[in-house]
């Protein structure tokens, strides 16, 4: 469906009032006749539906709208699991289940990641695998920079995954880990935990794994 709105937006004159006007339907017929009854007419499109809803590279992603995207609805981190002495880090992009399409068409532009449909009506593309993030997400966003504040997120995010990459998780690495995740959080002020007792939880588990 994000294709079909895409492409007619993109004959109509005026983007920003298309836009309103289509943001609150729910469905493509829905979509079709209101859009007959408030402009007389259809773009001569009408041809190209089917194909656009069942091709899902008619448009192509590019450059400037996948890191729109990431702006948008991204997430770079890496999390804690508290029940071992475990990091995982992470990269996500979260939707509507209505765009699930455009998450699968994220997965074949970066080459890896996973699309999961979640209980909340809503669909995620996810990388947790350190060598794809960093040879394959890394790249891409170290010359398409964001301009939100998650191209901070993204810059600490790496310096996290390079230590998960390149050494076992000890206590010294834990600290650094541990530094860095607060410092993406404000300090940690929306943590219930301080930073030392934090730590603690993880230096007093088992012998270290590797992520």
């Amino acid at each position: 469906m994000s294709y079909l709105i895409l492409h007619i937006a993109q004959q109509i004159e005026h983007w920003h009032l298309f836009f309103n006007f289509v943001k609150k339907e729910k469905s493509k017929q829905e979509i079709l006749t209101n859009l007959k009854n408030k402009f007389k007419f259809l773009p001569a499109i009408s041809e190209e539906i089917n194909s656009l809803e069942n091709s899902p590279s008619a448009i192509p992603l590019d450059k400037e709208f996948v890191r729109g995207l990431v702006d948008g609805d991204g997430s770079f981190n890496f999390s804690f699991k508290s029940t071992r002495r475990r990091v995982v880090p992470n990269f996500t992009v979260t939707m509507g289940k209505g765009d699930e399409q455009v998450l699968h068409d994220l997965a074949k532009f970066f080459d890896c990641g996973k699309v999961y449909s979640l209980p909340s009506q809503s669909s995620r593309f996810q990388i947790e695998n350190v060598n794809d993030l960093l040879q394959k997400v890394c790249p891409f966003f170290e010359t398409n920079s964001l301009i939100t504040t998650k191209q901070e997120h993204f810059i600490t995010s790496v310096e996290a995954w390079k230590l998960l990459a390149n050494h076992s998780l000890t206590d010294g690495v834990l600290t650094q880990l541990v530094d860095l995740a607060y410092n993406m959080n404000q300090g940690g002020k929306s943590r219930k935990l301080s930073r030392t007792q934090y730590l603690a939880k993880f230096v007093q588990n088992s012998d270290p794994l590797f992520c």
